[in-house]
């Protein structure tokens, strides 16, 4: 994992899970992440759970 990958990951560790860099171009860097909340909508929608 490069420097830069790891410090935007331990910025964002509470909110983003950082998968993988998808690109990069001209000043920007493109990663795939999912939202924290993300991955708890998903298990609770897999759980049969609708609350908010």
């Amino acid at each position: 994992m490069s420097g830069q990958l790891q410090r935007l990951t331990a910025a964002l560790v509470d909110r983003y899970d950082i998968l993988e860099p998808l690109g990069e171009g001209g000043m920007a860097m493109v990663y795939l992440a999912y939202g924290v909340k993300d991955w708890f909508v998903e298990l609770r929608q897999r759980m049969g759970e609708t609350r908010n």
